[in-house]
C-alpha cells in the first residue's frame, strides 16, 4: 500500500469537496 503523499491527500480532499457539492448543489458547477 502506498503511502499518503501531500500531494495524494489534497486530490483526494478535492474529489470529495466536488462530490460533496455535487450532492448538495447538482446543478452548481465545481469551485476549483
Amino acid at each position: 500500500m502506498k503511502q499518503t503523499t501531500p500531494d495524494l491527500a489534497r486530490k483526494k480532499a478535492f474529489t470529495l469537496r466536488v462530490e460533496w457539492q455535487h450532492k448538495t448543489h447538482p446543478y452548481a458547477l465545481p469551485i476549483v
